[in-house]
């Protein structure tokens, strides 16, 4: 998820972020009734990744992360702060005795609820996340030298 709003910089200000894209942790295909435990899918992803990751069924939500107050260096130019999340996707195939058994195989899908934040100046190249390089390309104007939208980061 990547929220960004935009603001003409005057050195301190107050960003209140607006969705970009709805996050929904999950296994598919849902596996039928006793089959398969989507905790224990999550669970194992957590393992593999050594993250905590949202149970299946989870929706992401800002929660307090909705507004933040920030300093930043005057400068030209529009800003826009990007807050996201890391998401994991994994494949995986579950196996259950008797051996003679089909796995049950599927994706797990989740996020780490930790988010993080990215103060960007529109325009400049600089390396930025994946979800601040989706922001510029939504917020930042796209033209010769405005180094956003075609930008190869």
């Amino acid at each position: 998820m990547v929220v960004a709003v935009v603001l003409a910089g005057t050195g301190c200000a107050t960003f209140e972020a607006a969705p970009v894209r709805s996050l929904h942790a999950g296994v598919t295909p849902v596996p039928a009734e006793g089959t398969l435990d989507q905790r224990a899918a999550v669970e194992a992803l957590e393992k593999q990744t050594g993250t905590e990751l949202a149970d299946a069924g989870t929706r992401f939500t800002l929660g307090g992360d909705r507004v933040q107050e920030v300093s930043f260096k005057q400068q030209p130019g529009a800003l826009f702060y990007a807050v996201g999340v890391t998401t994991y996707e994994a494949s995986f195939a579950y196996y259950c005795a008797p051996a003679d058994t089909a796995p049950v195989r599927g994706t797990v899908a989740t996020w780490s609820p930790v988010t993080y934040g990215d103060l960007v100046t529109c325009g400049i190249d600089e390396k930025l996340a994946p979800a601040s390089r989706e922001a510029e390309r939504l917020v930042c104007p796209v033209g010769p030298g405005t180094g956003s939208a075609d930008s190869p980061r």
